[in-house]
C-alpha cells in the first residue's frame, strides 16, 4: 500500500513542468514512516533542488520546536522544512493542487545554506536522524549523454 501511494506521488510530481526526476521512497523520522517521493525541481537560473514530498502531517517534534532539520546518516547535508499543507476538510478547489491531502516538503540544503539558516535563527538547528529508502524506480526527463567512441 505504501509503495503504491508513493509511486502515485512520484508520477504526479513527474508530470509537473519543472520536475526533472522523481522516485517513490519511504521516509522514516523517529517512529513514523511516510509514503513519499524524492524529486528534483528546476529553479530559476538553471539551478536544481532536491526535495522530499512526504504524505501526512508534520513529524511530532516539528510542531514543538522551530529550529529543526533532518539528516540521513550517510550525508553531511541537511533537509529543511520548506512547505506543509494540512487538509482539515476536503475542498474541491484544492484537489488539483493537493491531490493527496496533508503533506510536507523537505528540501536538501548544502552546508553553506544550512550555516546561513542557523545564523539567521541565532542558534544551531537540532538535527533529527531520518532514513530515506528507495521503493520505486527513478523516472526522469533528463536525457543521458552517450559518448560514441569508434
Amino acid at each position: 500500500m505504501e509503495q503504491e501511494i508513493a509511486t502515485k506521488i512520484a508520477q504526479w510530481l513527474w508530470s509537473k513542468n519543472r520536475v526533472r526526476e522523481a522516485q517513490a521512497v519511504a521516509v522514516q523520522i523517529g517512529h513514523h514512516t511516510y509514503a513519499a517521493a524524492r524529486y528534483v525541481e528546476a529553479k530559476k537560473g538553471g539551478n536544481h533542488q532536491t526535495r522530499l514530498y512526504c504524505l501526512g502531517t508534520l513529524p511530532p517534534l516539528h510542531s514543538k520546536m522551530r529550529r529543526l532539520c533532518y539528516r540521513t546518516d550517510d550525508s553531511d547535508y541537511d533537509w529543511h522544512l520548506i512547505a506543509w499543507f494540512r487538509q482539515n476538510r476536503p475542498c474541491p478547489e484544492w484537489n488539483e493542487v493537493h491531490p493527496f491531502g496533508s503533506h510536507f516538503v523537505l528540501a536538501l540544503w548544502s552546508p553553506v545554506e544550512t550555516w546561513a539558516e542557523e545564523q539567521s535563527l541565532g542558534k544551531p538547528c537540532r538535527r533529527i536522524l531520518m532514513t530515506v529508502t528507495e521503493i520505486g524506480p527513478l523516472i526522469s526527463k533528463v536525457k543521458e549523454k552517450h559518448d560514441d567512441q569508434s
